[in-house]
């Protein structure tokens, strides 16, 4: 059960799939104990990507399911999965999950997102108002420059993110190279029983 206005964190992304540097920072989000829930929400049609996920809405659910079986008791105490993107016909913005989630618990929200997606925050849909319902926590590596936004809660806070991207992932096992130390067990397991990026 979440706390009254308990202080929560939305991570949000395609997870296409989930590798080891999301669960690295997940896993140090929740150790610096910034927040009592952090949630999970897996995009279904994002709008800012180039190009649309390879895999379906349904299997990367399923897939983060899976890798955050993988982390300690301890931080999967913290966790929780919302179906609420995935499970939309509409394409996906981060004012409706927002609204969503606030319409079901009391809380106080805060956006946790990369540097490079924080610098297309401002072309977020309806940013204006997204700014007023969350914060933001924009996760820096040590090397990143970070840009004050006009108007917006943000802050920013240093991790030592893993040199990992879906990306490389996909492609890696397009070529049949090896991704077991990108990937946990289990997530390789699924997406080798249901034949998920076999082609580009």
């Amino acid at each position: 059960m979440v706390a009254i206005n308990s202080r929560t964190a939305i991570f949000g992304g395609t997870f296409d799939p989930i590798h080891r540097g999301h669960l690295h920072l997940i896993t140090e989000i929740v150790k610096r104990n910034l927040f009592e829930k952090v949630i999970i929400i897996p995009s279904g049609k994002p709008l800012l990507k180039p190009t649309s996920p390879k895999a379906d809405a349904a299997s990367r659910l399923e897939m983060v399911r899976i890798a955050l079986l993988e982390l300690p008791l301890e931080i999967q105490d913290k966790l929780e999965i919302c179906s609420f993107e995935v499970e939309r016909s509409e394409s996906s913005y981060a004012i409706d999950s927002v609204i969503h989630l606030k319409s079901e618990r009391d809380a106080s929200f805060t956006w946790i997102l990369g540097s490079d997606a924080a610098a297309n925050l401002t072309k977020w849909h309806r940013f204006e108002e997204l700014q007023e319902l969350v914060d933001f926590l924009v996760v820096l590596r040590p090397d990143a420059k970070f840009v004050l936004i006009p108007g917006a809660h943000v802050t920013s806070i240093e991790i030592d993110a893993l040199a990992l991207s879906s990306t490389e992932v996909r492609n890696s096992l397009i070529s049949g190279k090896e991704v077991a130390s990108a990937v946990p067990v289990s997530v390789l397991k699924y997406i080798e029983r249901n034949g998920l990026y076999a082609s580009a």
